[in-house]
């Protein structure tokens, strides 16, 4: 199982506990987190309004319908409030109320890397197990979706030159080995409703290298481990418990 005290990677925050915080969904979980923190209202000063962003996150439940449609125009004399914006992995985007604008974080293909090590298993004496380690190279997305096409463009160039100035930044901060200078892809339609165009996404990419330790035990205590607890009390978060205490060593 993979091993998060190994690689020291931390967890997102409300992340669900059977994501380790050292395996790819982990990591997509960190960019979730990073750009939540980014479009806080209170990140902007109140000595510099001119720089507030046009989008915002609120931590607090989904409404129950989007912004509202086309991008509001601004006039000489008017300054729009800002959009409340979505920020999400994909599988947690509700599309039954399809809020947008939205940025959703996933990940594409994984290829692991070859260490110094070449591959080698080393034996874990304590706890009678072994592990192997290894570095991985992951794409990252981040699709920035709206319902107007210059929105979805506009937030996409902010997310890209957030990536850009940041990177090293994120990268120290959550222990990643590196974050590659993002690319940044043309628009795209999202959905389509008969003749009528509904979303467009504009997605930005960045690679992310990552190391992981996987442990393995030997199978008969940990199933009479699992076997013991599951008659004691039976519950989840037990067995949780258990697989988390043989990672631990």
């Amino acid at each position: 199982m993979p091993d998060a005290i190994a690689t020291q990677l931390p967890r997102a925050s409300g992340q669900h506990p059977d994501i380790y915080p050292g395996s790819p969904a982990g990591v997509c979980g960190l960019f979730v987190s990073a750009l939540q923190a980014h479009f806080l209202p209170e990140e902007i000063s109140p000595e510099h309004p001119d720089l507030a962003l046009p989008w915002f996150w609120d931590p607090t439940p989904t409404p129950d319908q989007d912004a509202g449609g086309a991008v509001p125009t601004d006039t000489p004399d008017t300054t729009q409030p800002a959009r409340r914006l979505y920020i999400e992995r994909p599988q947690e985007y509700p599309d039954a109320r399809n809020p947008l604008p939205a940025l959703l974080i996933g990940r594409g293909p994984i290829s692991a890397t070859r260490d110094s090590a070449g591959h080698r298993v080393d034996f874990v004496p304590h706890n009678d197990g072994s592990y192997h380690t290894s570095m991985l190279q992951m794409m990252l997305s981040i699709d920035c979706c709206a319902r107007n096409m210059g929105e979805s463009e506009s937030l996409a160039d902010y997310v890209f030159h957030v990536l850009l100035a940041s990177g090293p930044a994120i990268s120290t901060a959550f222990g990643l080995h590196t974050i590659e200078p993002p690319t940044l892809n043309t628009p795209e339609v999202l959905r389509r409703s008969g003749a009528d165009i509904e979303a467009w996404k504009t997605t930005v990419y960045t690679q992310v290298m990552f190391q992981v330790y996987w442990r393995r035990w030997k199978l008969a205590p940990v199933l009479n481990e699992i076997r013991t607890t599951l008659n004691t009390n039976g519950t989840l978060s037990s067995l949780r418990a258990v697989l988390q205490r043989r990672s631990d060593g």
